[in-house]
């Protein structure tokens, strides 16, 4: 839902804007932004982050501000319990997968390209696990 949306927007400090009419000087250029909410499936105790949004002005790419964006999604994540990290992502952006990829996301399971074998969906859902596994195995040689 719309209340539990969260939002991290990244400024450049160095270009402050002055919102015309008025003495409102923003922090400067916005460069980036996301939004992400903390949510669950129906029927499950376990939270996981949903990340519905991530984008970056062209001339701010590659240099650290969508992977600092992705660092603070998760982050956020695992101090609040979640162990996934979902997002979907258009197929013909080709870009972006890559991004993810680069970050450790991988085509999840509950994707339709992978569940219904469907190559026709126009998008991927994406997922990276963000706690390390709690199985321990011993053995006595």
């Amino acid at each position: 839902s719309i209340e539990s949306m969260q939002f991290i927007c990244v400024f450049d400090p160095t270009q402050p804007l002055k919102s015309s009419g008025s003495d409102y000087v923003a922090p400067g250029r916005l460069i980036g932004f996301a939004a992400f909410s903390l949510t669950s499936e129906p029927g499950s105790m376990v939270p996981h982050v949903y990340i519905y949004e991530v984008q970056v002005r062209q001339g701010a790419r590659c240099k650290g501000v969508g992977t600092e964006l992705m660092n603070r999604i998760e982050q956020y994540g695992r101090e609040e319990g979640a162990e996934v990290a979902l997002l979907t992502v258009l197929r013909v952006n080709e870009l972006a997968i890559a991004f993810y990829q680069k970050s450790d996301y991988i085509v999840d399971e509950t994707c339709p390209s992978q569940c219904y074998h469907n190559e026709r969906a126009a998008y991927h859902i994406m997922s990276k696990t963000l706690v390390a596994c709690k199985l321990s195995y011993c053995c006595d040689l």
